[in-house]
């Protein structure tokens, strides 16, 4: 069995980015979101991280909302 890669459809590809106000969806933005998850879950297994990193920008579990600017 063989697959064939097609190139995207750009029309296709625009109107996905744009119906979920997405405007800088790219496959590379998206490898970049799941690297920078794996990076932060292999951080936290640290016992020292999660409390520098707080120390440094904040409580990530804070309401944005809520948070002072």
């Amino acid at each position: 069995m063989s697959y064939i890669a097609l190139a995207p459809d750009p029309v296709l590809s625009i109107t996905r980015r744009e119906a979920l106000d997405e405007p800088y969806r790219t496959m590379i933005g998206h490898m970049r979101h799941e690297i920078s998850q794996m990076l932060w879950w292999r951080l936290s297994l640290r016992q020292d991280f999660l409390d520098a990193f707080r120390a440094m920008f904040g409580d990530e579990r804070t309401d944005y909302p809520a948070a002072p600017p």
